[in-house]
């Protein structure tokens, strides 16, 4: 997916003239810059932004992309079976298109998480579980889905530097990187300025981040069985060492109830929406 995009190429995705998209960078109402040879380049985010706040839905022809086969506010679930089959075949290019289309489709990354990403996954680890796929399967698209919300992170604005902070990953020997990956992009969505650092962290190391960085928010997703015993005061010593003012938000699968009643946490989301819900941009 193209970063930049002309003003004749923005034009002739949304039916106006080019003098016209001209004219509104002129004005600022859309931010561009210009070349080394003096041509006007728009960001994607920006030609989006733009878009979206004339009211106007966004063409998938912006980005050089199919529309979702269906449309309307079930268009997610009705392209779900498709979307679990090309993930399993390794269609790695039609699922990446399928992402955006559905992120575009929506307006919103939480749906395209809870109700598309995180189903299919499910799904896909079902179907390991009874053998009908194999574990390289199951990886392989894992890694699809991570790179096609890496295209969807181009569409959103850019972080903003006065933002409240939100670090997260998952925890020392927990290989899942999805997770916390939908998590990050979730919250960026809502206006935080969050990172995910990966997964497979020391819990000491998530600490030490979120002091540097004043983080306001701190959140782990436990994907993998841990050992209670070894797990809940290892975390009540985290909680410990984060900012005064610093919330703890964990789930995951991993995360059972009788481990959760051990844990001194803020809140325990179940899904992506939730986590969103439960985290308001502080005053």
């Amino acid at each position: 997916m193209s970063r930049s995009l002309s003003p004749q190429q923005i034009a002739r995705a949304i039916g106006v003239s080019e003098s016209s998209i001209k004219r509104w960078c002129d004005q600022g109402l859309i931010q561009s810059m210009k070349t080394a040879g003096g041509h006007r380049r728009i960001k994607l985010s920006d030609a989006i932004e733009f878009v979206r706040s004339r009211g106007h839905n966004i063409p998938p022809e912006l980005l050089a992309l199919p529309p979702l086969r269906q449309s309307g506010p079930r268009a997610i679930h009705r392209a779900l079976d498709e979307f679990v089959r090309l993930l399993s075949e390794g269609h790695e290019q039609e699922c990446r298109e399928l992402i955006t289309a559905a992120y575009l489709a929506e307006h919103d990354f939480i749906p395209v998480c809870d109700d598309l990403i995180a189903v299919a996954m499910r799904t896909i680890g079902e179907l390991w579980e009874t053998h009908e796929l194999d574990v390289y399967q199951e990886r392989r698209a894992c890694g699809i889905c991570l790179r096609g919300l890496d295209d969807c992170q181009s569409l959103l604005p850019a972080r903003s530097q006065t933002a409240p902070v939100a670090v997260g990953g998952s925890p020392e020997h927990d290989p899942y990187q999805l997770p916390t990956r939908m998590v990050e992009l979730a919250l960026r969505q809502s206006g935080w300025n969050a990172t995910s650092l990966g997964s497979g962290l020391p819990l000491t190391t998530l600490s030490n981040a979120a002091k540097r960085h004043r983080a306001q928010l701190v959140w782990l997703s436990v994907s993998s069985p841990v050992d209670p015993e070894t797990f809940a005061p290892a975390f009540a010593k985290f909680k410990q060492s984060l900012p005064r003012k610093c919330r703890l938000i964990a789930g995951g699968r991993g995360l059972t109830a009788e481990l959760r009643e051990r844990l001194p946490l803020d809140a325990h989301p179940v899904n992506v929406r939730q986590m969103t819900e439960l985290v308001t941009i502080p005053n």
